[in-house]
């Protein structure tokens, strides 16, 4: 049974590739170190990456083990892409036992070679410090082949290829998740990578990890976001809760990577590459002037289309590149789960012109008043038909009844529209105080 995960790395590549590559870590246990040096000095002599390969367990994937930092770059000066995340680092572990080191490499590097070798670089090595033989893989984030931009691939989506190639090995795969089922909409919305609480969670949990070297860091970076942490020694399950649920989450509830005693150790065992510096020169141009940002813009335009679209773009909906869960403000975060019904109230505004609460009253009063005199229309119609009446008239009465149906069905939506509107616009706008209250006192602690 093998589990993956993928998370970006910013800076330089150096340190995730010299952490997997990690000679103590990816040693075969069958060679010594006088045989691996002698090897060693026939591969630089021969370059013969096969041979390295066998030894060390360490693959390159369109590029050599040994120079990787190095064909990394090269590709990102060719493309003009050298900043932003250099690279993505994931992991693949093993249940104890069920490996050897060789077939864990070996599924490592298939399993590489299926996700990215098409056009990405990719470093595969396979760790044995440990008592889960696990493989790391460090992806460039550009392509050789073409230039673009690496998109981080969704945890189902990995998990999915790594099951496929465990079963080809004979080798167990989790067919149902341990514990209590989730409700059928968030089973689904999970299997498509739609934002549910506990995406959500699991993504603040890895970017997190990603960025503490201890427990305390760990807990420093959740309450950053919003999050109440129980991380006691004494507790057998750690716990976190948002102020707007009712009761804490479980973090061993999100799968096998997340129980406590998982969290400390990915926290220990990424720790040697937690800090990065950019190795491209940083070049410092004066700003003569000043462009006004799409927030600002969305602000201005005012009233309650104003303040959807502000909304919106907290929530992370309208910006070209949406923002990940975790980044949106913690205060609105439980909203991700709404954001349809929300773009829909955003629509109605729009498409009726609505300026503020007062104009939506007309317009519900409007449509009260419409749906009143259907419904008493429908009623004669209905106490019509009951009558004896020629055919045709009975039959143009009750195609006049569905179209009222329709058009009520249609009323009562709109009505229960303006009703959610009137209600969430006051919750909007009090969030949206409290988090440029948050915001300024962030920016006056950074002065």
């Amino acid at each position: 049974m093998a589990v993956t995960k993928i998370w970006p790395v910013r800076g330089k590549p150096d340190s995730p590739l010299s952490y997997v590559m990690d000679e103590m870590k990816t040693a075969n246990p069958k060679w010594n170190r006088e045989e691996l040096s002698a090897l060693t000095d026939v591969m630089h002599y021969a370059a013969d990456e096969d041979k390295t390969e066998k030894q060390f367990f360490v693959t390159g994937i369109n590029c050599s083990a040994q120079i990787a930092r190095d064909q990394f770059v090269t590709v990102k000066k060719q493309f003009g892409k050298e900043g932003g995340i250099v690279a993505y680092h994931g992991y693949q572990s093993f249940e104890e036992g069920e490996v050897s080191p060789e077939l864990a490499h070996r599924i490592g590097v298939e399993f590489a070679q299926r996700v990215w070798g098409e056009d990405y670089q990719v470093l595969v090595a396979t760790h044995l410090n440990t008592d889960h033989i696990h493989n790391h893989f460090v992806v460039n984030s550009v392509s050789f082949r073409h230039g673009r931009r690496l998109r981080e691939k969704q945890w189902y989506e990995l998990n999915r290829v790594s099951d496929e190639i465990c079963r080809e090995y004979g080798l167990s795969v989790v067919e149902h998740p341990k514990g209590k089922g989730l409700p059928y909409q968030e089973h689904r919305s999970e299997q498509q990578g739609g934002s549910t609480r506990r995406n959500v969670t699991r993504a603040a949990v890895d970017e997190a990890i990603a960025v503490s070297t201890n427990l305390k860091e760990f807990e420093i970076v959740m309450k950053s976001r919003g999050y109440t942490c129980s991380f006691r020694d004494d507790r057998k399950h750690w716990t976190v809760k948002m102020k707007e649920w009712k009761k804490p989450m479980r973090l061993s509830g999100l799968g096998e990577d997340y129980t406590k005693q998982r969290i400390l150790e990915r926290i220990t065992e990424e720790t040697e590459h937690k800090v990065f510096e950019v190795f491209q020169k940083t070049v410092h141009v004066r700003c003569q002037y000043r462009l006004p940002t799409r927030r600002e813009k969305i602000r201005r335009i005012g009233g309650l289309k104003g303040l959807y679209l502000h909304y919106c773009y907290l929530l992370g909906y309208l910006p070209r590149y949406r923002k990940a869960p975790a980044r949106v403000p913690h205060l609105i975060r439980d909203d991700i789960r709404k954001l349809d019904m929300i773009i829909e109230e955003a629509r109605f505004i729009s498409r009726e012109s609505i300026k503020d609460l007062d104009h939506l009253k007309v317009c519900r009063d409007l449509r009260v008043e419409k749906a009143e005199l259907l419904t008493g229309e429908r009623t004669q119609l209905r106490n019509l038909i009951r009558r004896k009446i020629p055919e045709g008239e009975k039959e143009d009465a009750k195609e006049r009844i569905a179209e009222i149906g329709e058009e009520l069905k249609v009323l009562r939506k709109e009505i229960r529209l303006t009703e959610n509107i009137e209600t969430r616009s006051v919750r909007m706008e009090e969030s949206i105080r409290q988090i440029e209250r948050e915001e300024m006192k962030r920016d006056e602690r950074r002065r």
